[in-house]
């Protein structure tokens, strides 16, 4: 998942694929790692969204 589609969901969105990807993230499957690095990539991107909606929150 890219910033620019990040942005572009809603923070209920951005939460249920947070949770998604967190659930998937424990399978024990022989490709496990190649996943996780992916995933773990889009949940850094989903962070740092959440955390920047919450700054902008703040300054308001």
């Amino acid at each position: 998942m890219d910033i620019t589609t990040a942005r572009q969901m809603s923070a209920d969105e951005l939460m249920y694929f947070k949770g998604a990807i967190e659930r998937d993230m424990t399978d024990e499957s022989p490709s496990a790692p190649y996943y996780y690095q992916a995933r773990a990539s889009d949940l850094r991107t989903i962070e740092r969204e959440l955390y920047r909606r919450e700054q902008l929150k703040e300054e308001s």
